[in-house]
């Protein structure tokens, strides 16, 4: 049984796939761009998996926001899709190199922030391109847990934040208020459409295969 004041009422120009699709991942990109670094105009960062359900919104999110967002997928086929967000560079990790490729982009001046939700194929390589001072919001491990080389982050004095949803939303007023914004940049096309892939719960097998090989664009729901 879920306790009735724990819901979350629903604005009645969002429907229930739309909100199946954003809530979760839209209440965690606006506390990594809004609280973990609140992101403003003017800043570079980079956003991994930038195809995925969080990560296509936090470079949307972030673009809206004032900052140059590069993106990484994990396959060319991405990029395109990527692309079409609005974001500013997007580097396809099976044919590009990303520490490269970040340089170039930035004229060696690297990014002020990187969100990582991949972990251990992306975060060591992703110190070399912020800036001394820069940060790192670690908010994922899909392909495994890092492993934290603390003197690259003491001798760039780089901020490691390893933040929890809960942590930022305390209490049912906190998630009201985080909530009304999300429905807000949804309805002002911040987040762009949301189309989700639908499956049927009949298919969850392939739906957990189709994820795991990251063949997947977005948000995944199932109806039953």
């Amino acid at each position: 049984m879920i306790d009735a004041s724990e819901l979350i009422k629903l604005p009645d120009d969002v429907s229930f796939d739309e909100a199946a699709a954003v809530m979760a991942k839209g209440l965690t990109a606006r506390m990594l761009i809004k609280q973990a670094y609140p992101v403003k105009r003017g800043d570079i960062i980079l956003v991994h998996a930038a195809a995925g359900g969080v990560g296509s919104l936090v470079s949307r999110w972030a673009k809206a926001l004032g900052a140059t967002v590069i993106g990484t997928v994990g396959s060319s086929s991405k990029k395109e899709y990527v692309l079409n967000n609005g974001i500013d560079h997007v580097i396809a990790l099976d044919k590009e190199d990303l520490i490269g490729s970040v340089k170039g982009f930035t004229k060696g001046s690297g990014v002020d922030a990187v969100f990582d939700g991949v972990g251990k194929a992306t975060f060591n390589p992703s110190l070399d391109v912020i800036k001394n001072g820069g940060t790192v919001v670690l908010f994922g491990s899909s392909s495994g847990i890092p492993e934290i080389n603390n003197e690259i982050l003491n001798a760039k004095k780089i901020k490691l934040i390893r933040p929890a949803l809960g942590s930022y939303l305390p209490d049912k007023a906190s998630v009201n208020v985080a909530a009304a914004d999300m429905f807000e940049a949804l309805r002002n096309g911040i987040l762009g459409d949301i189309n989700p892939t639908v499956y049927p719960l009949a298919e969850a097998a392939k739906a957990h295969q189709d994820l795991e090989s990251g063949s997947t664009k977005g948000s995944v729901i199932f109806h039953i």
